[in-house]
């Protein structure tokens, strides 16, 4: 081998020895990794909770009743906030939240808008936020699966080799 195919040679192996080593994982990478997936699984479980109230939306049921506009949030959340009187009056919430989704874009504060009250919470009846709801879970259940599947491979090499590989 000729001086010149040998420090070729060399510098393909250090080159390949610097690319190992910026691949490799240390066990900061494997927490953040553990950390990743439990929020993901909370955000999961959130989201799967308000589930059932998005349905009974979308098929009428709830404490049927009257939210009287009071002021327009803008913003990242954006909705309207007022008060609600359920029809037998069982219900008072003075202070209230309610999506944009559910009050008419023409709306403006002191309209009377017909809307359900499940748990707490302010739907409009026939709501599809259920299908929204469903689309982000499977999401977030993919999420999961792939942070707790990298998790798991990655403690196992690691406890294999003492440090953890990307390869």
């Amino acid at each position: 081998m000729s001086t010149s195919a040998y420090q070729r040679a060399l510098q393909k192996a250090e080159e390949q020895s610097r690319r190992r080593q910026a691949r490799k994982l240390t066990g900061t990478h494997v927490a953040a990794l553990a950390l990743a997936a439990c929020l993901s699984l909370v955000a999961f479980i959130a989201l799967l909770m308000s589930l059932p109230d998005a349905v009974s939306a979308a098929q009428g049921k709830g404490r049927a009743g009257t939210f009287v506009l009071h002021e327009l949030r803008e913003g990242k959340n954006s909705g309207w906030l007022g008060s609600f009187t359920s029809d037998d009056g069982k219900v008072i919430l003075k202070e209230s939240f309610v999506s944009h989704r559910d009050v008419p874009s023409n709306a403006k504060p002191g309209d009377r808008v017909r809307l359900l009250e499940i748990d707490g919470e302010l739907w409009g009846s026939g709501s599809k936020d259920w299908i929204w709801m469903s689309i982000v879970l499977v999401v977030i259940a993919v999420i999961v699966v792939f942070l707790i599947w990298a998790v798991a491979v990655a403690t196992r090499r690691w406890m294999a080799t003492g440090s953890v590989s990307a390869t």
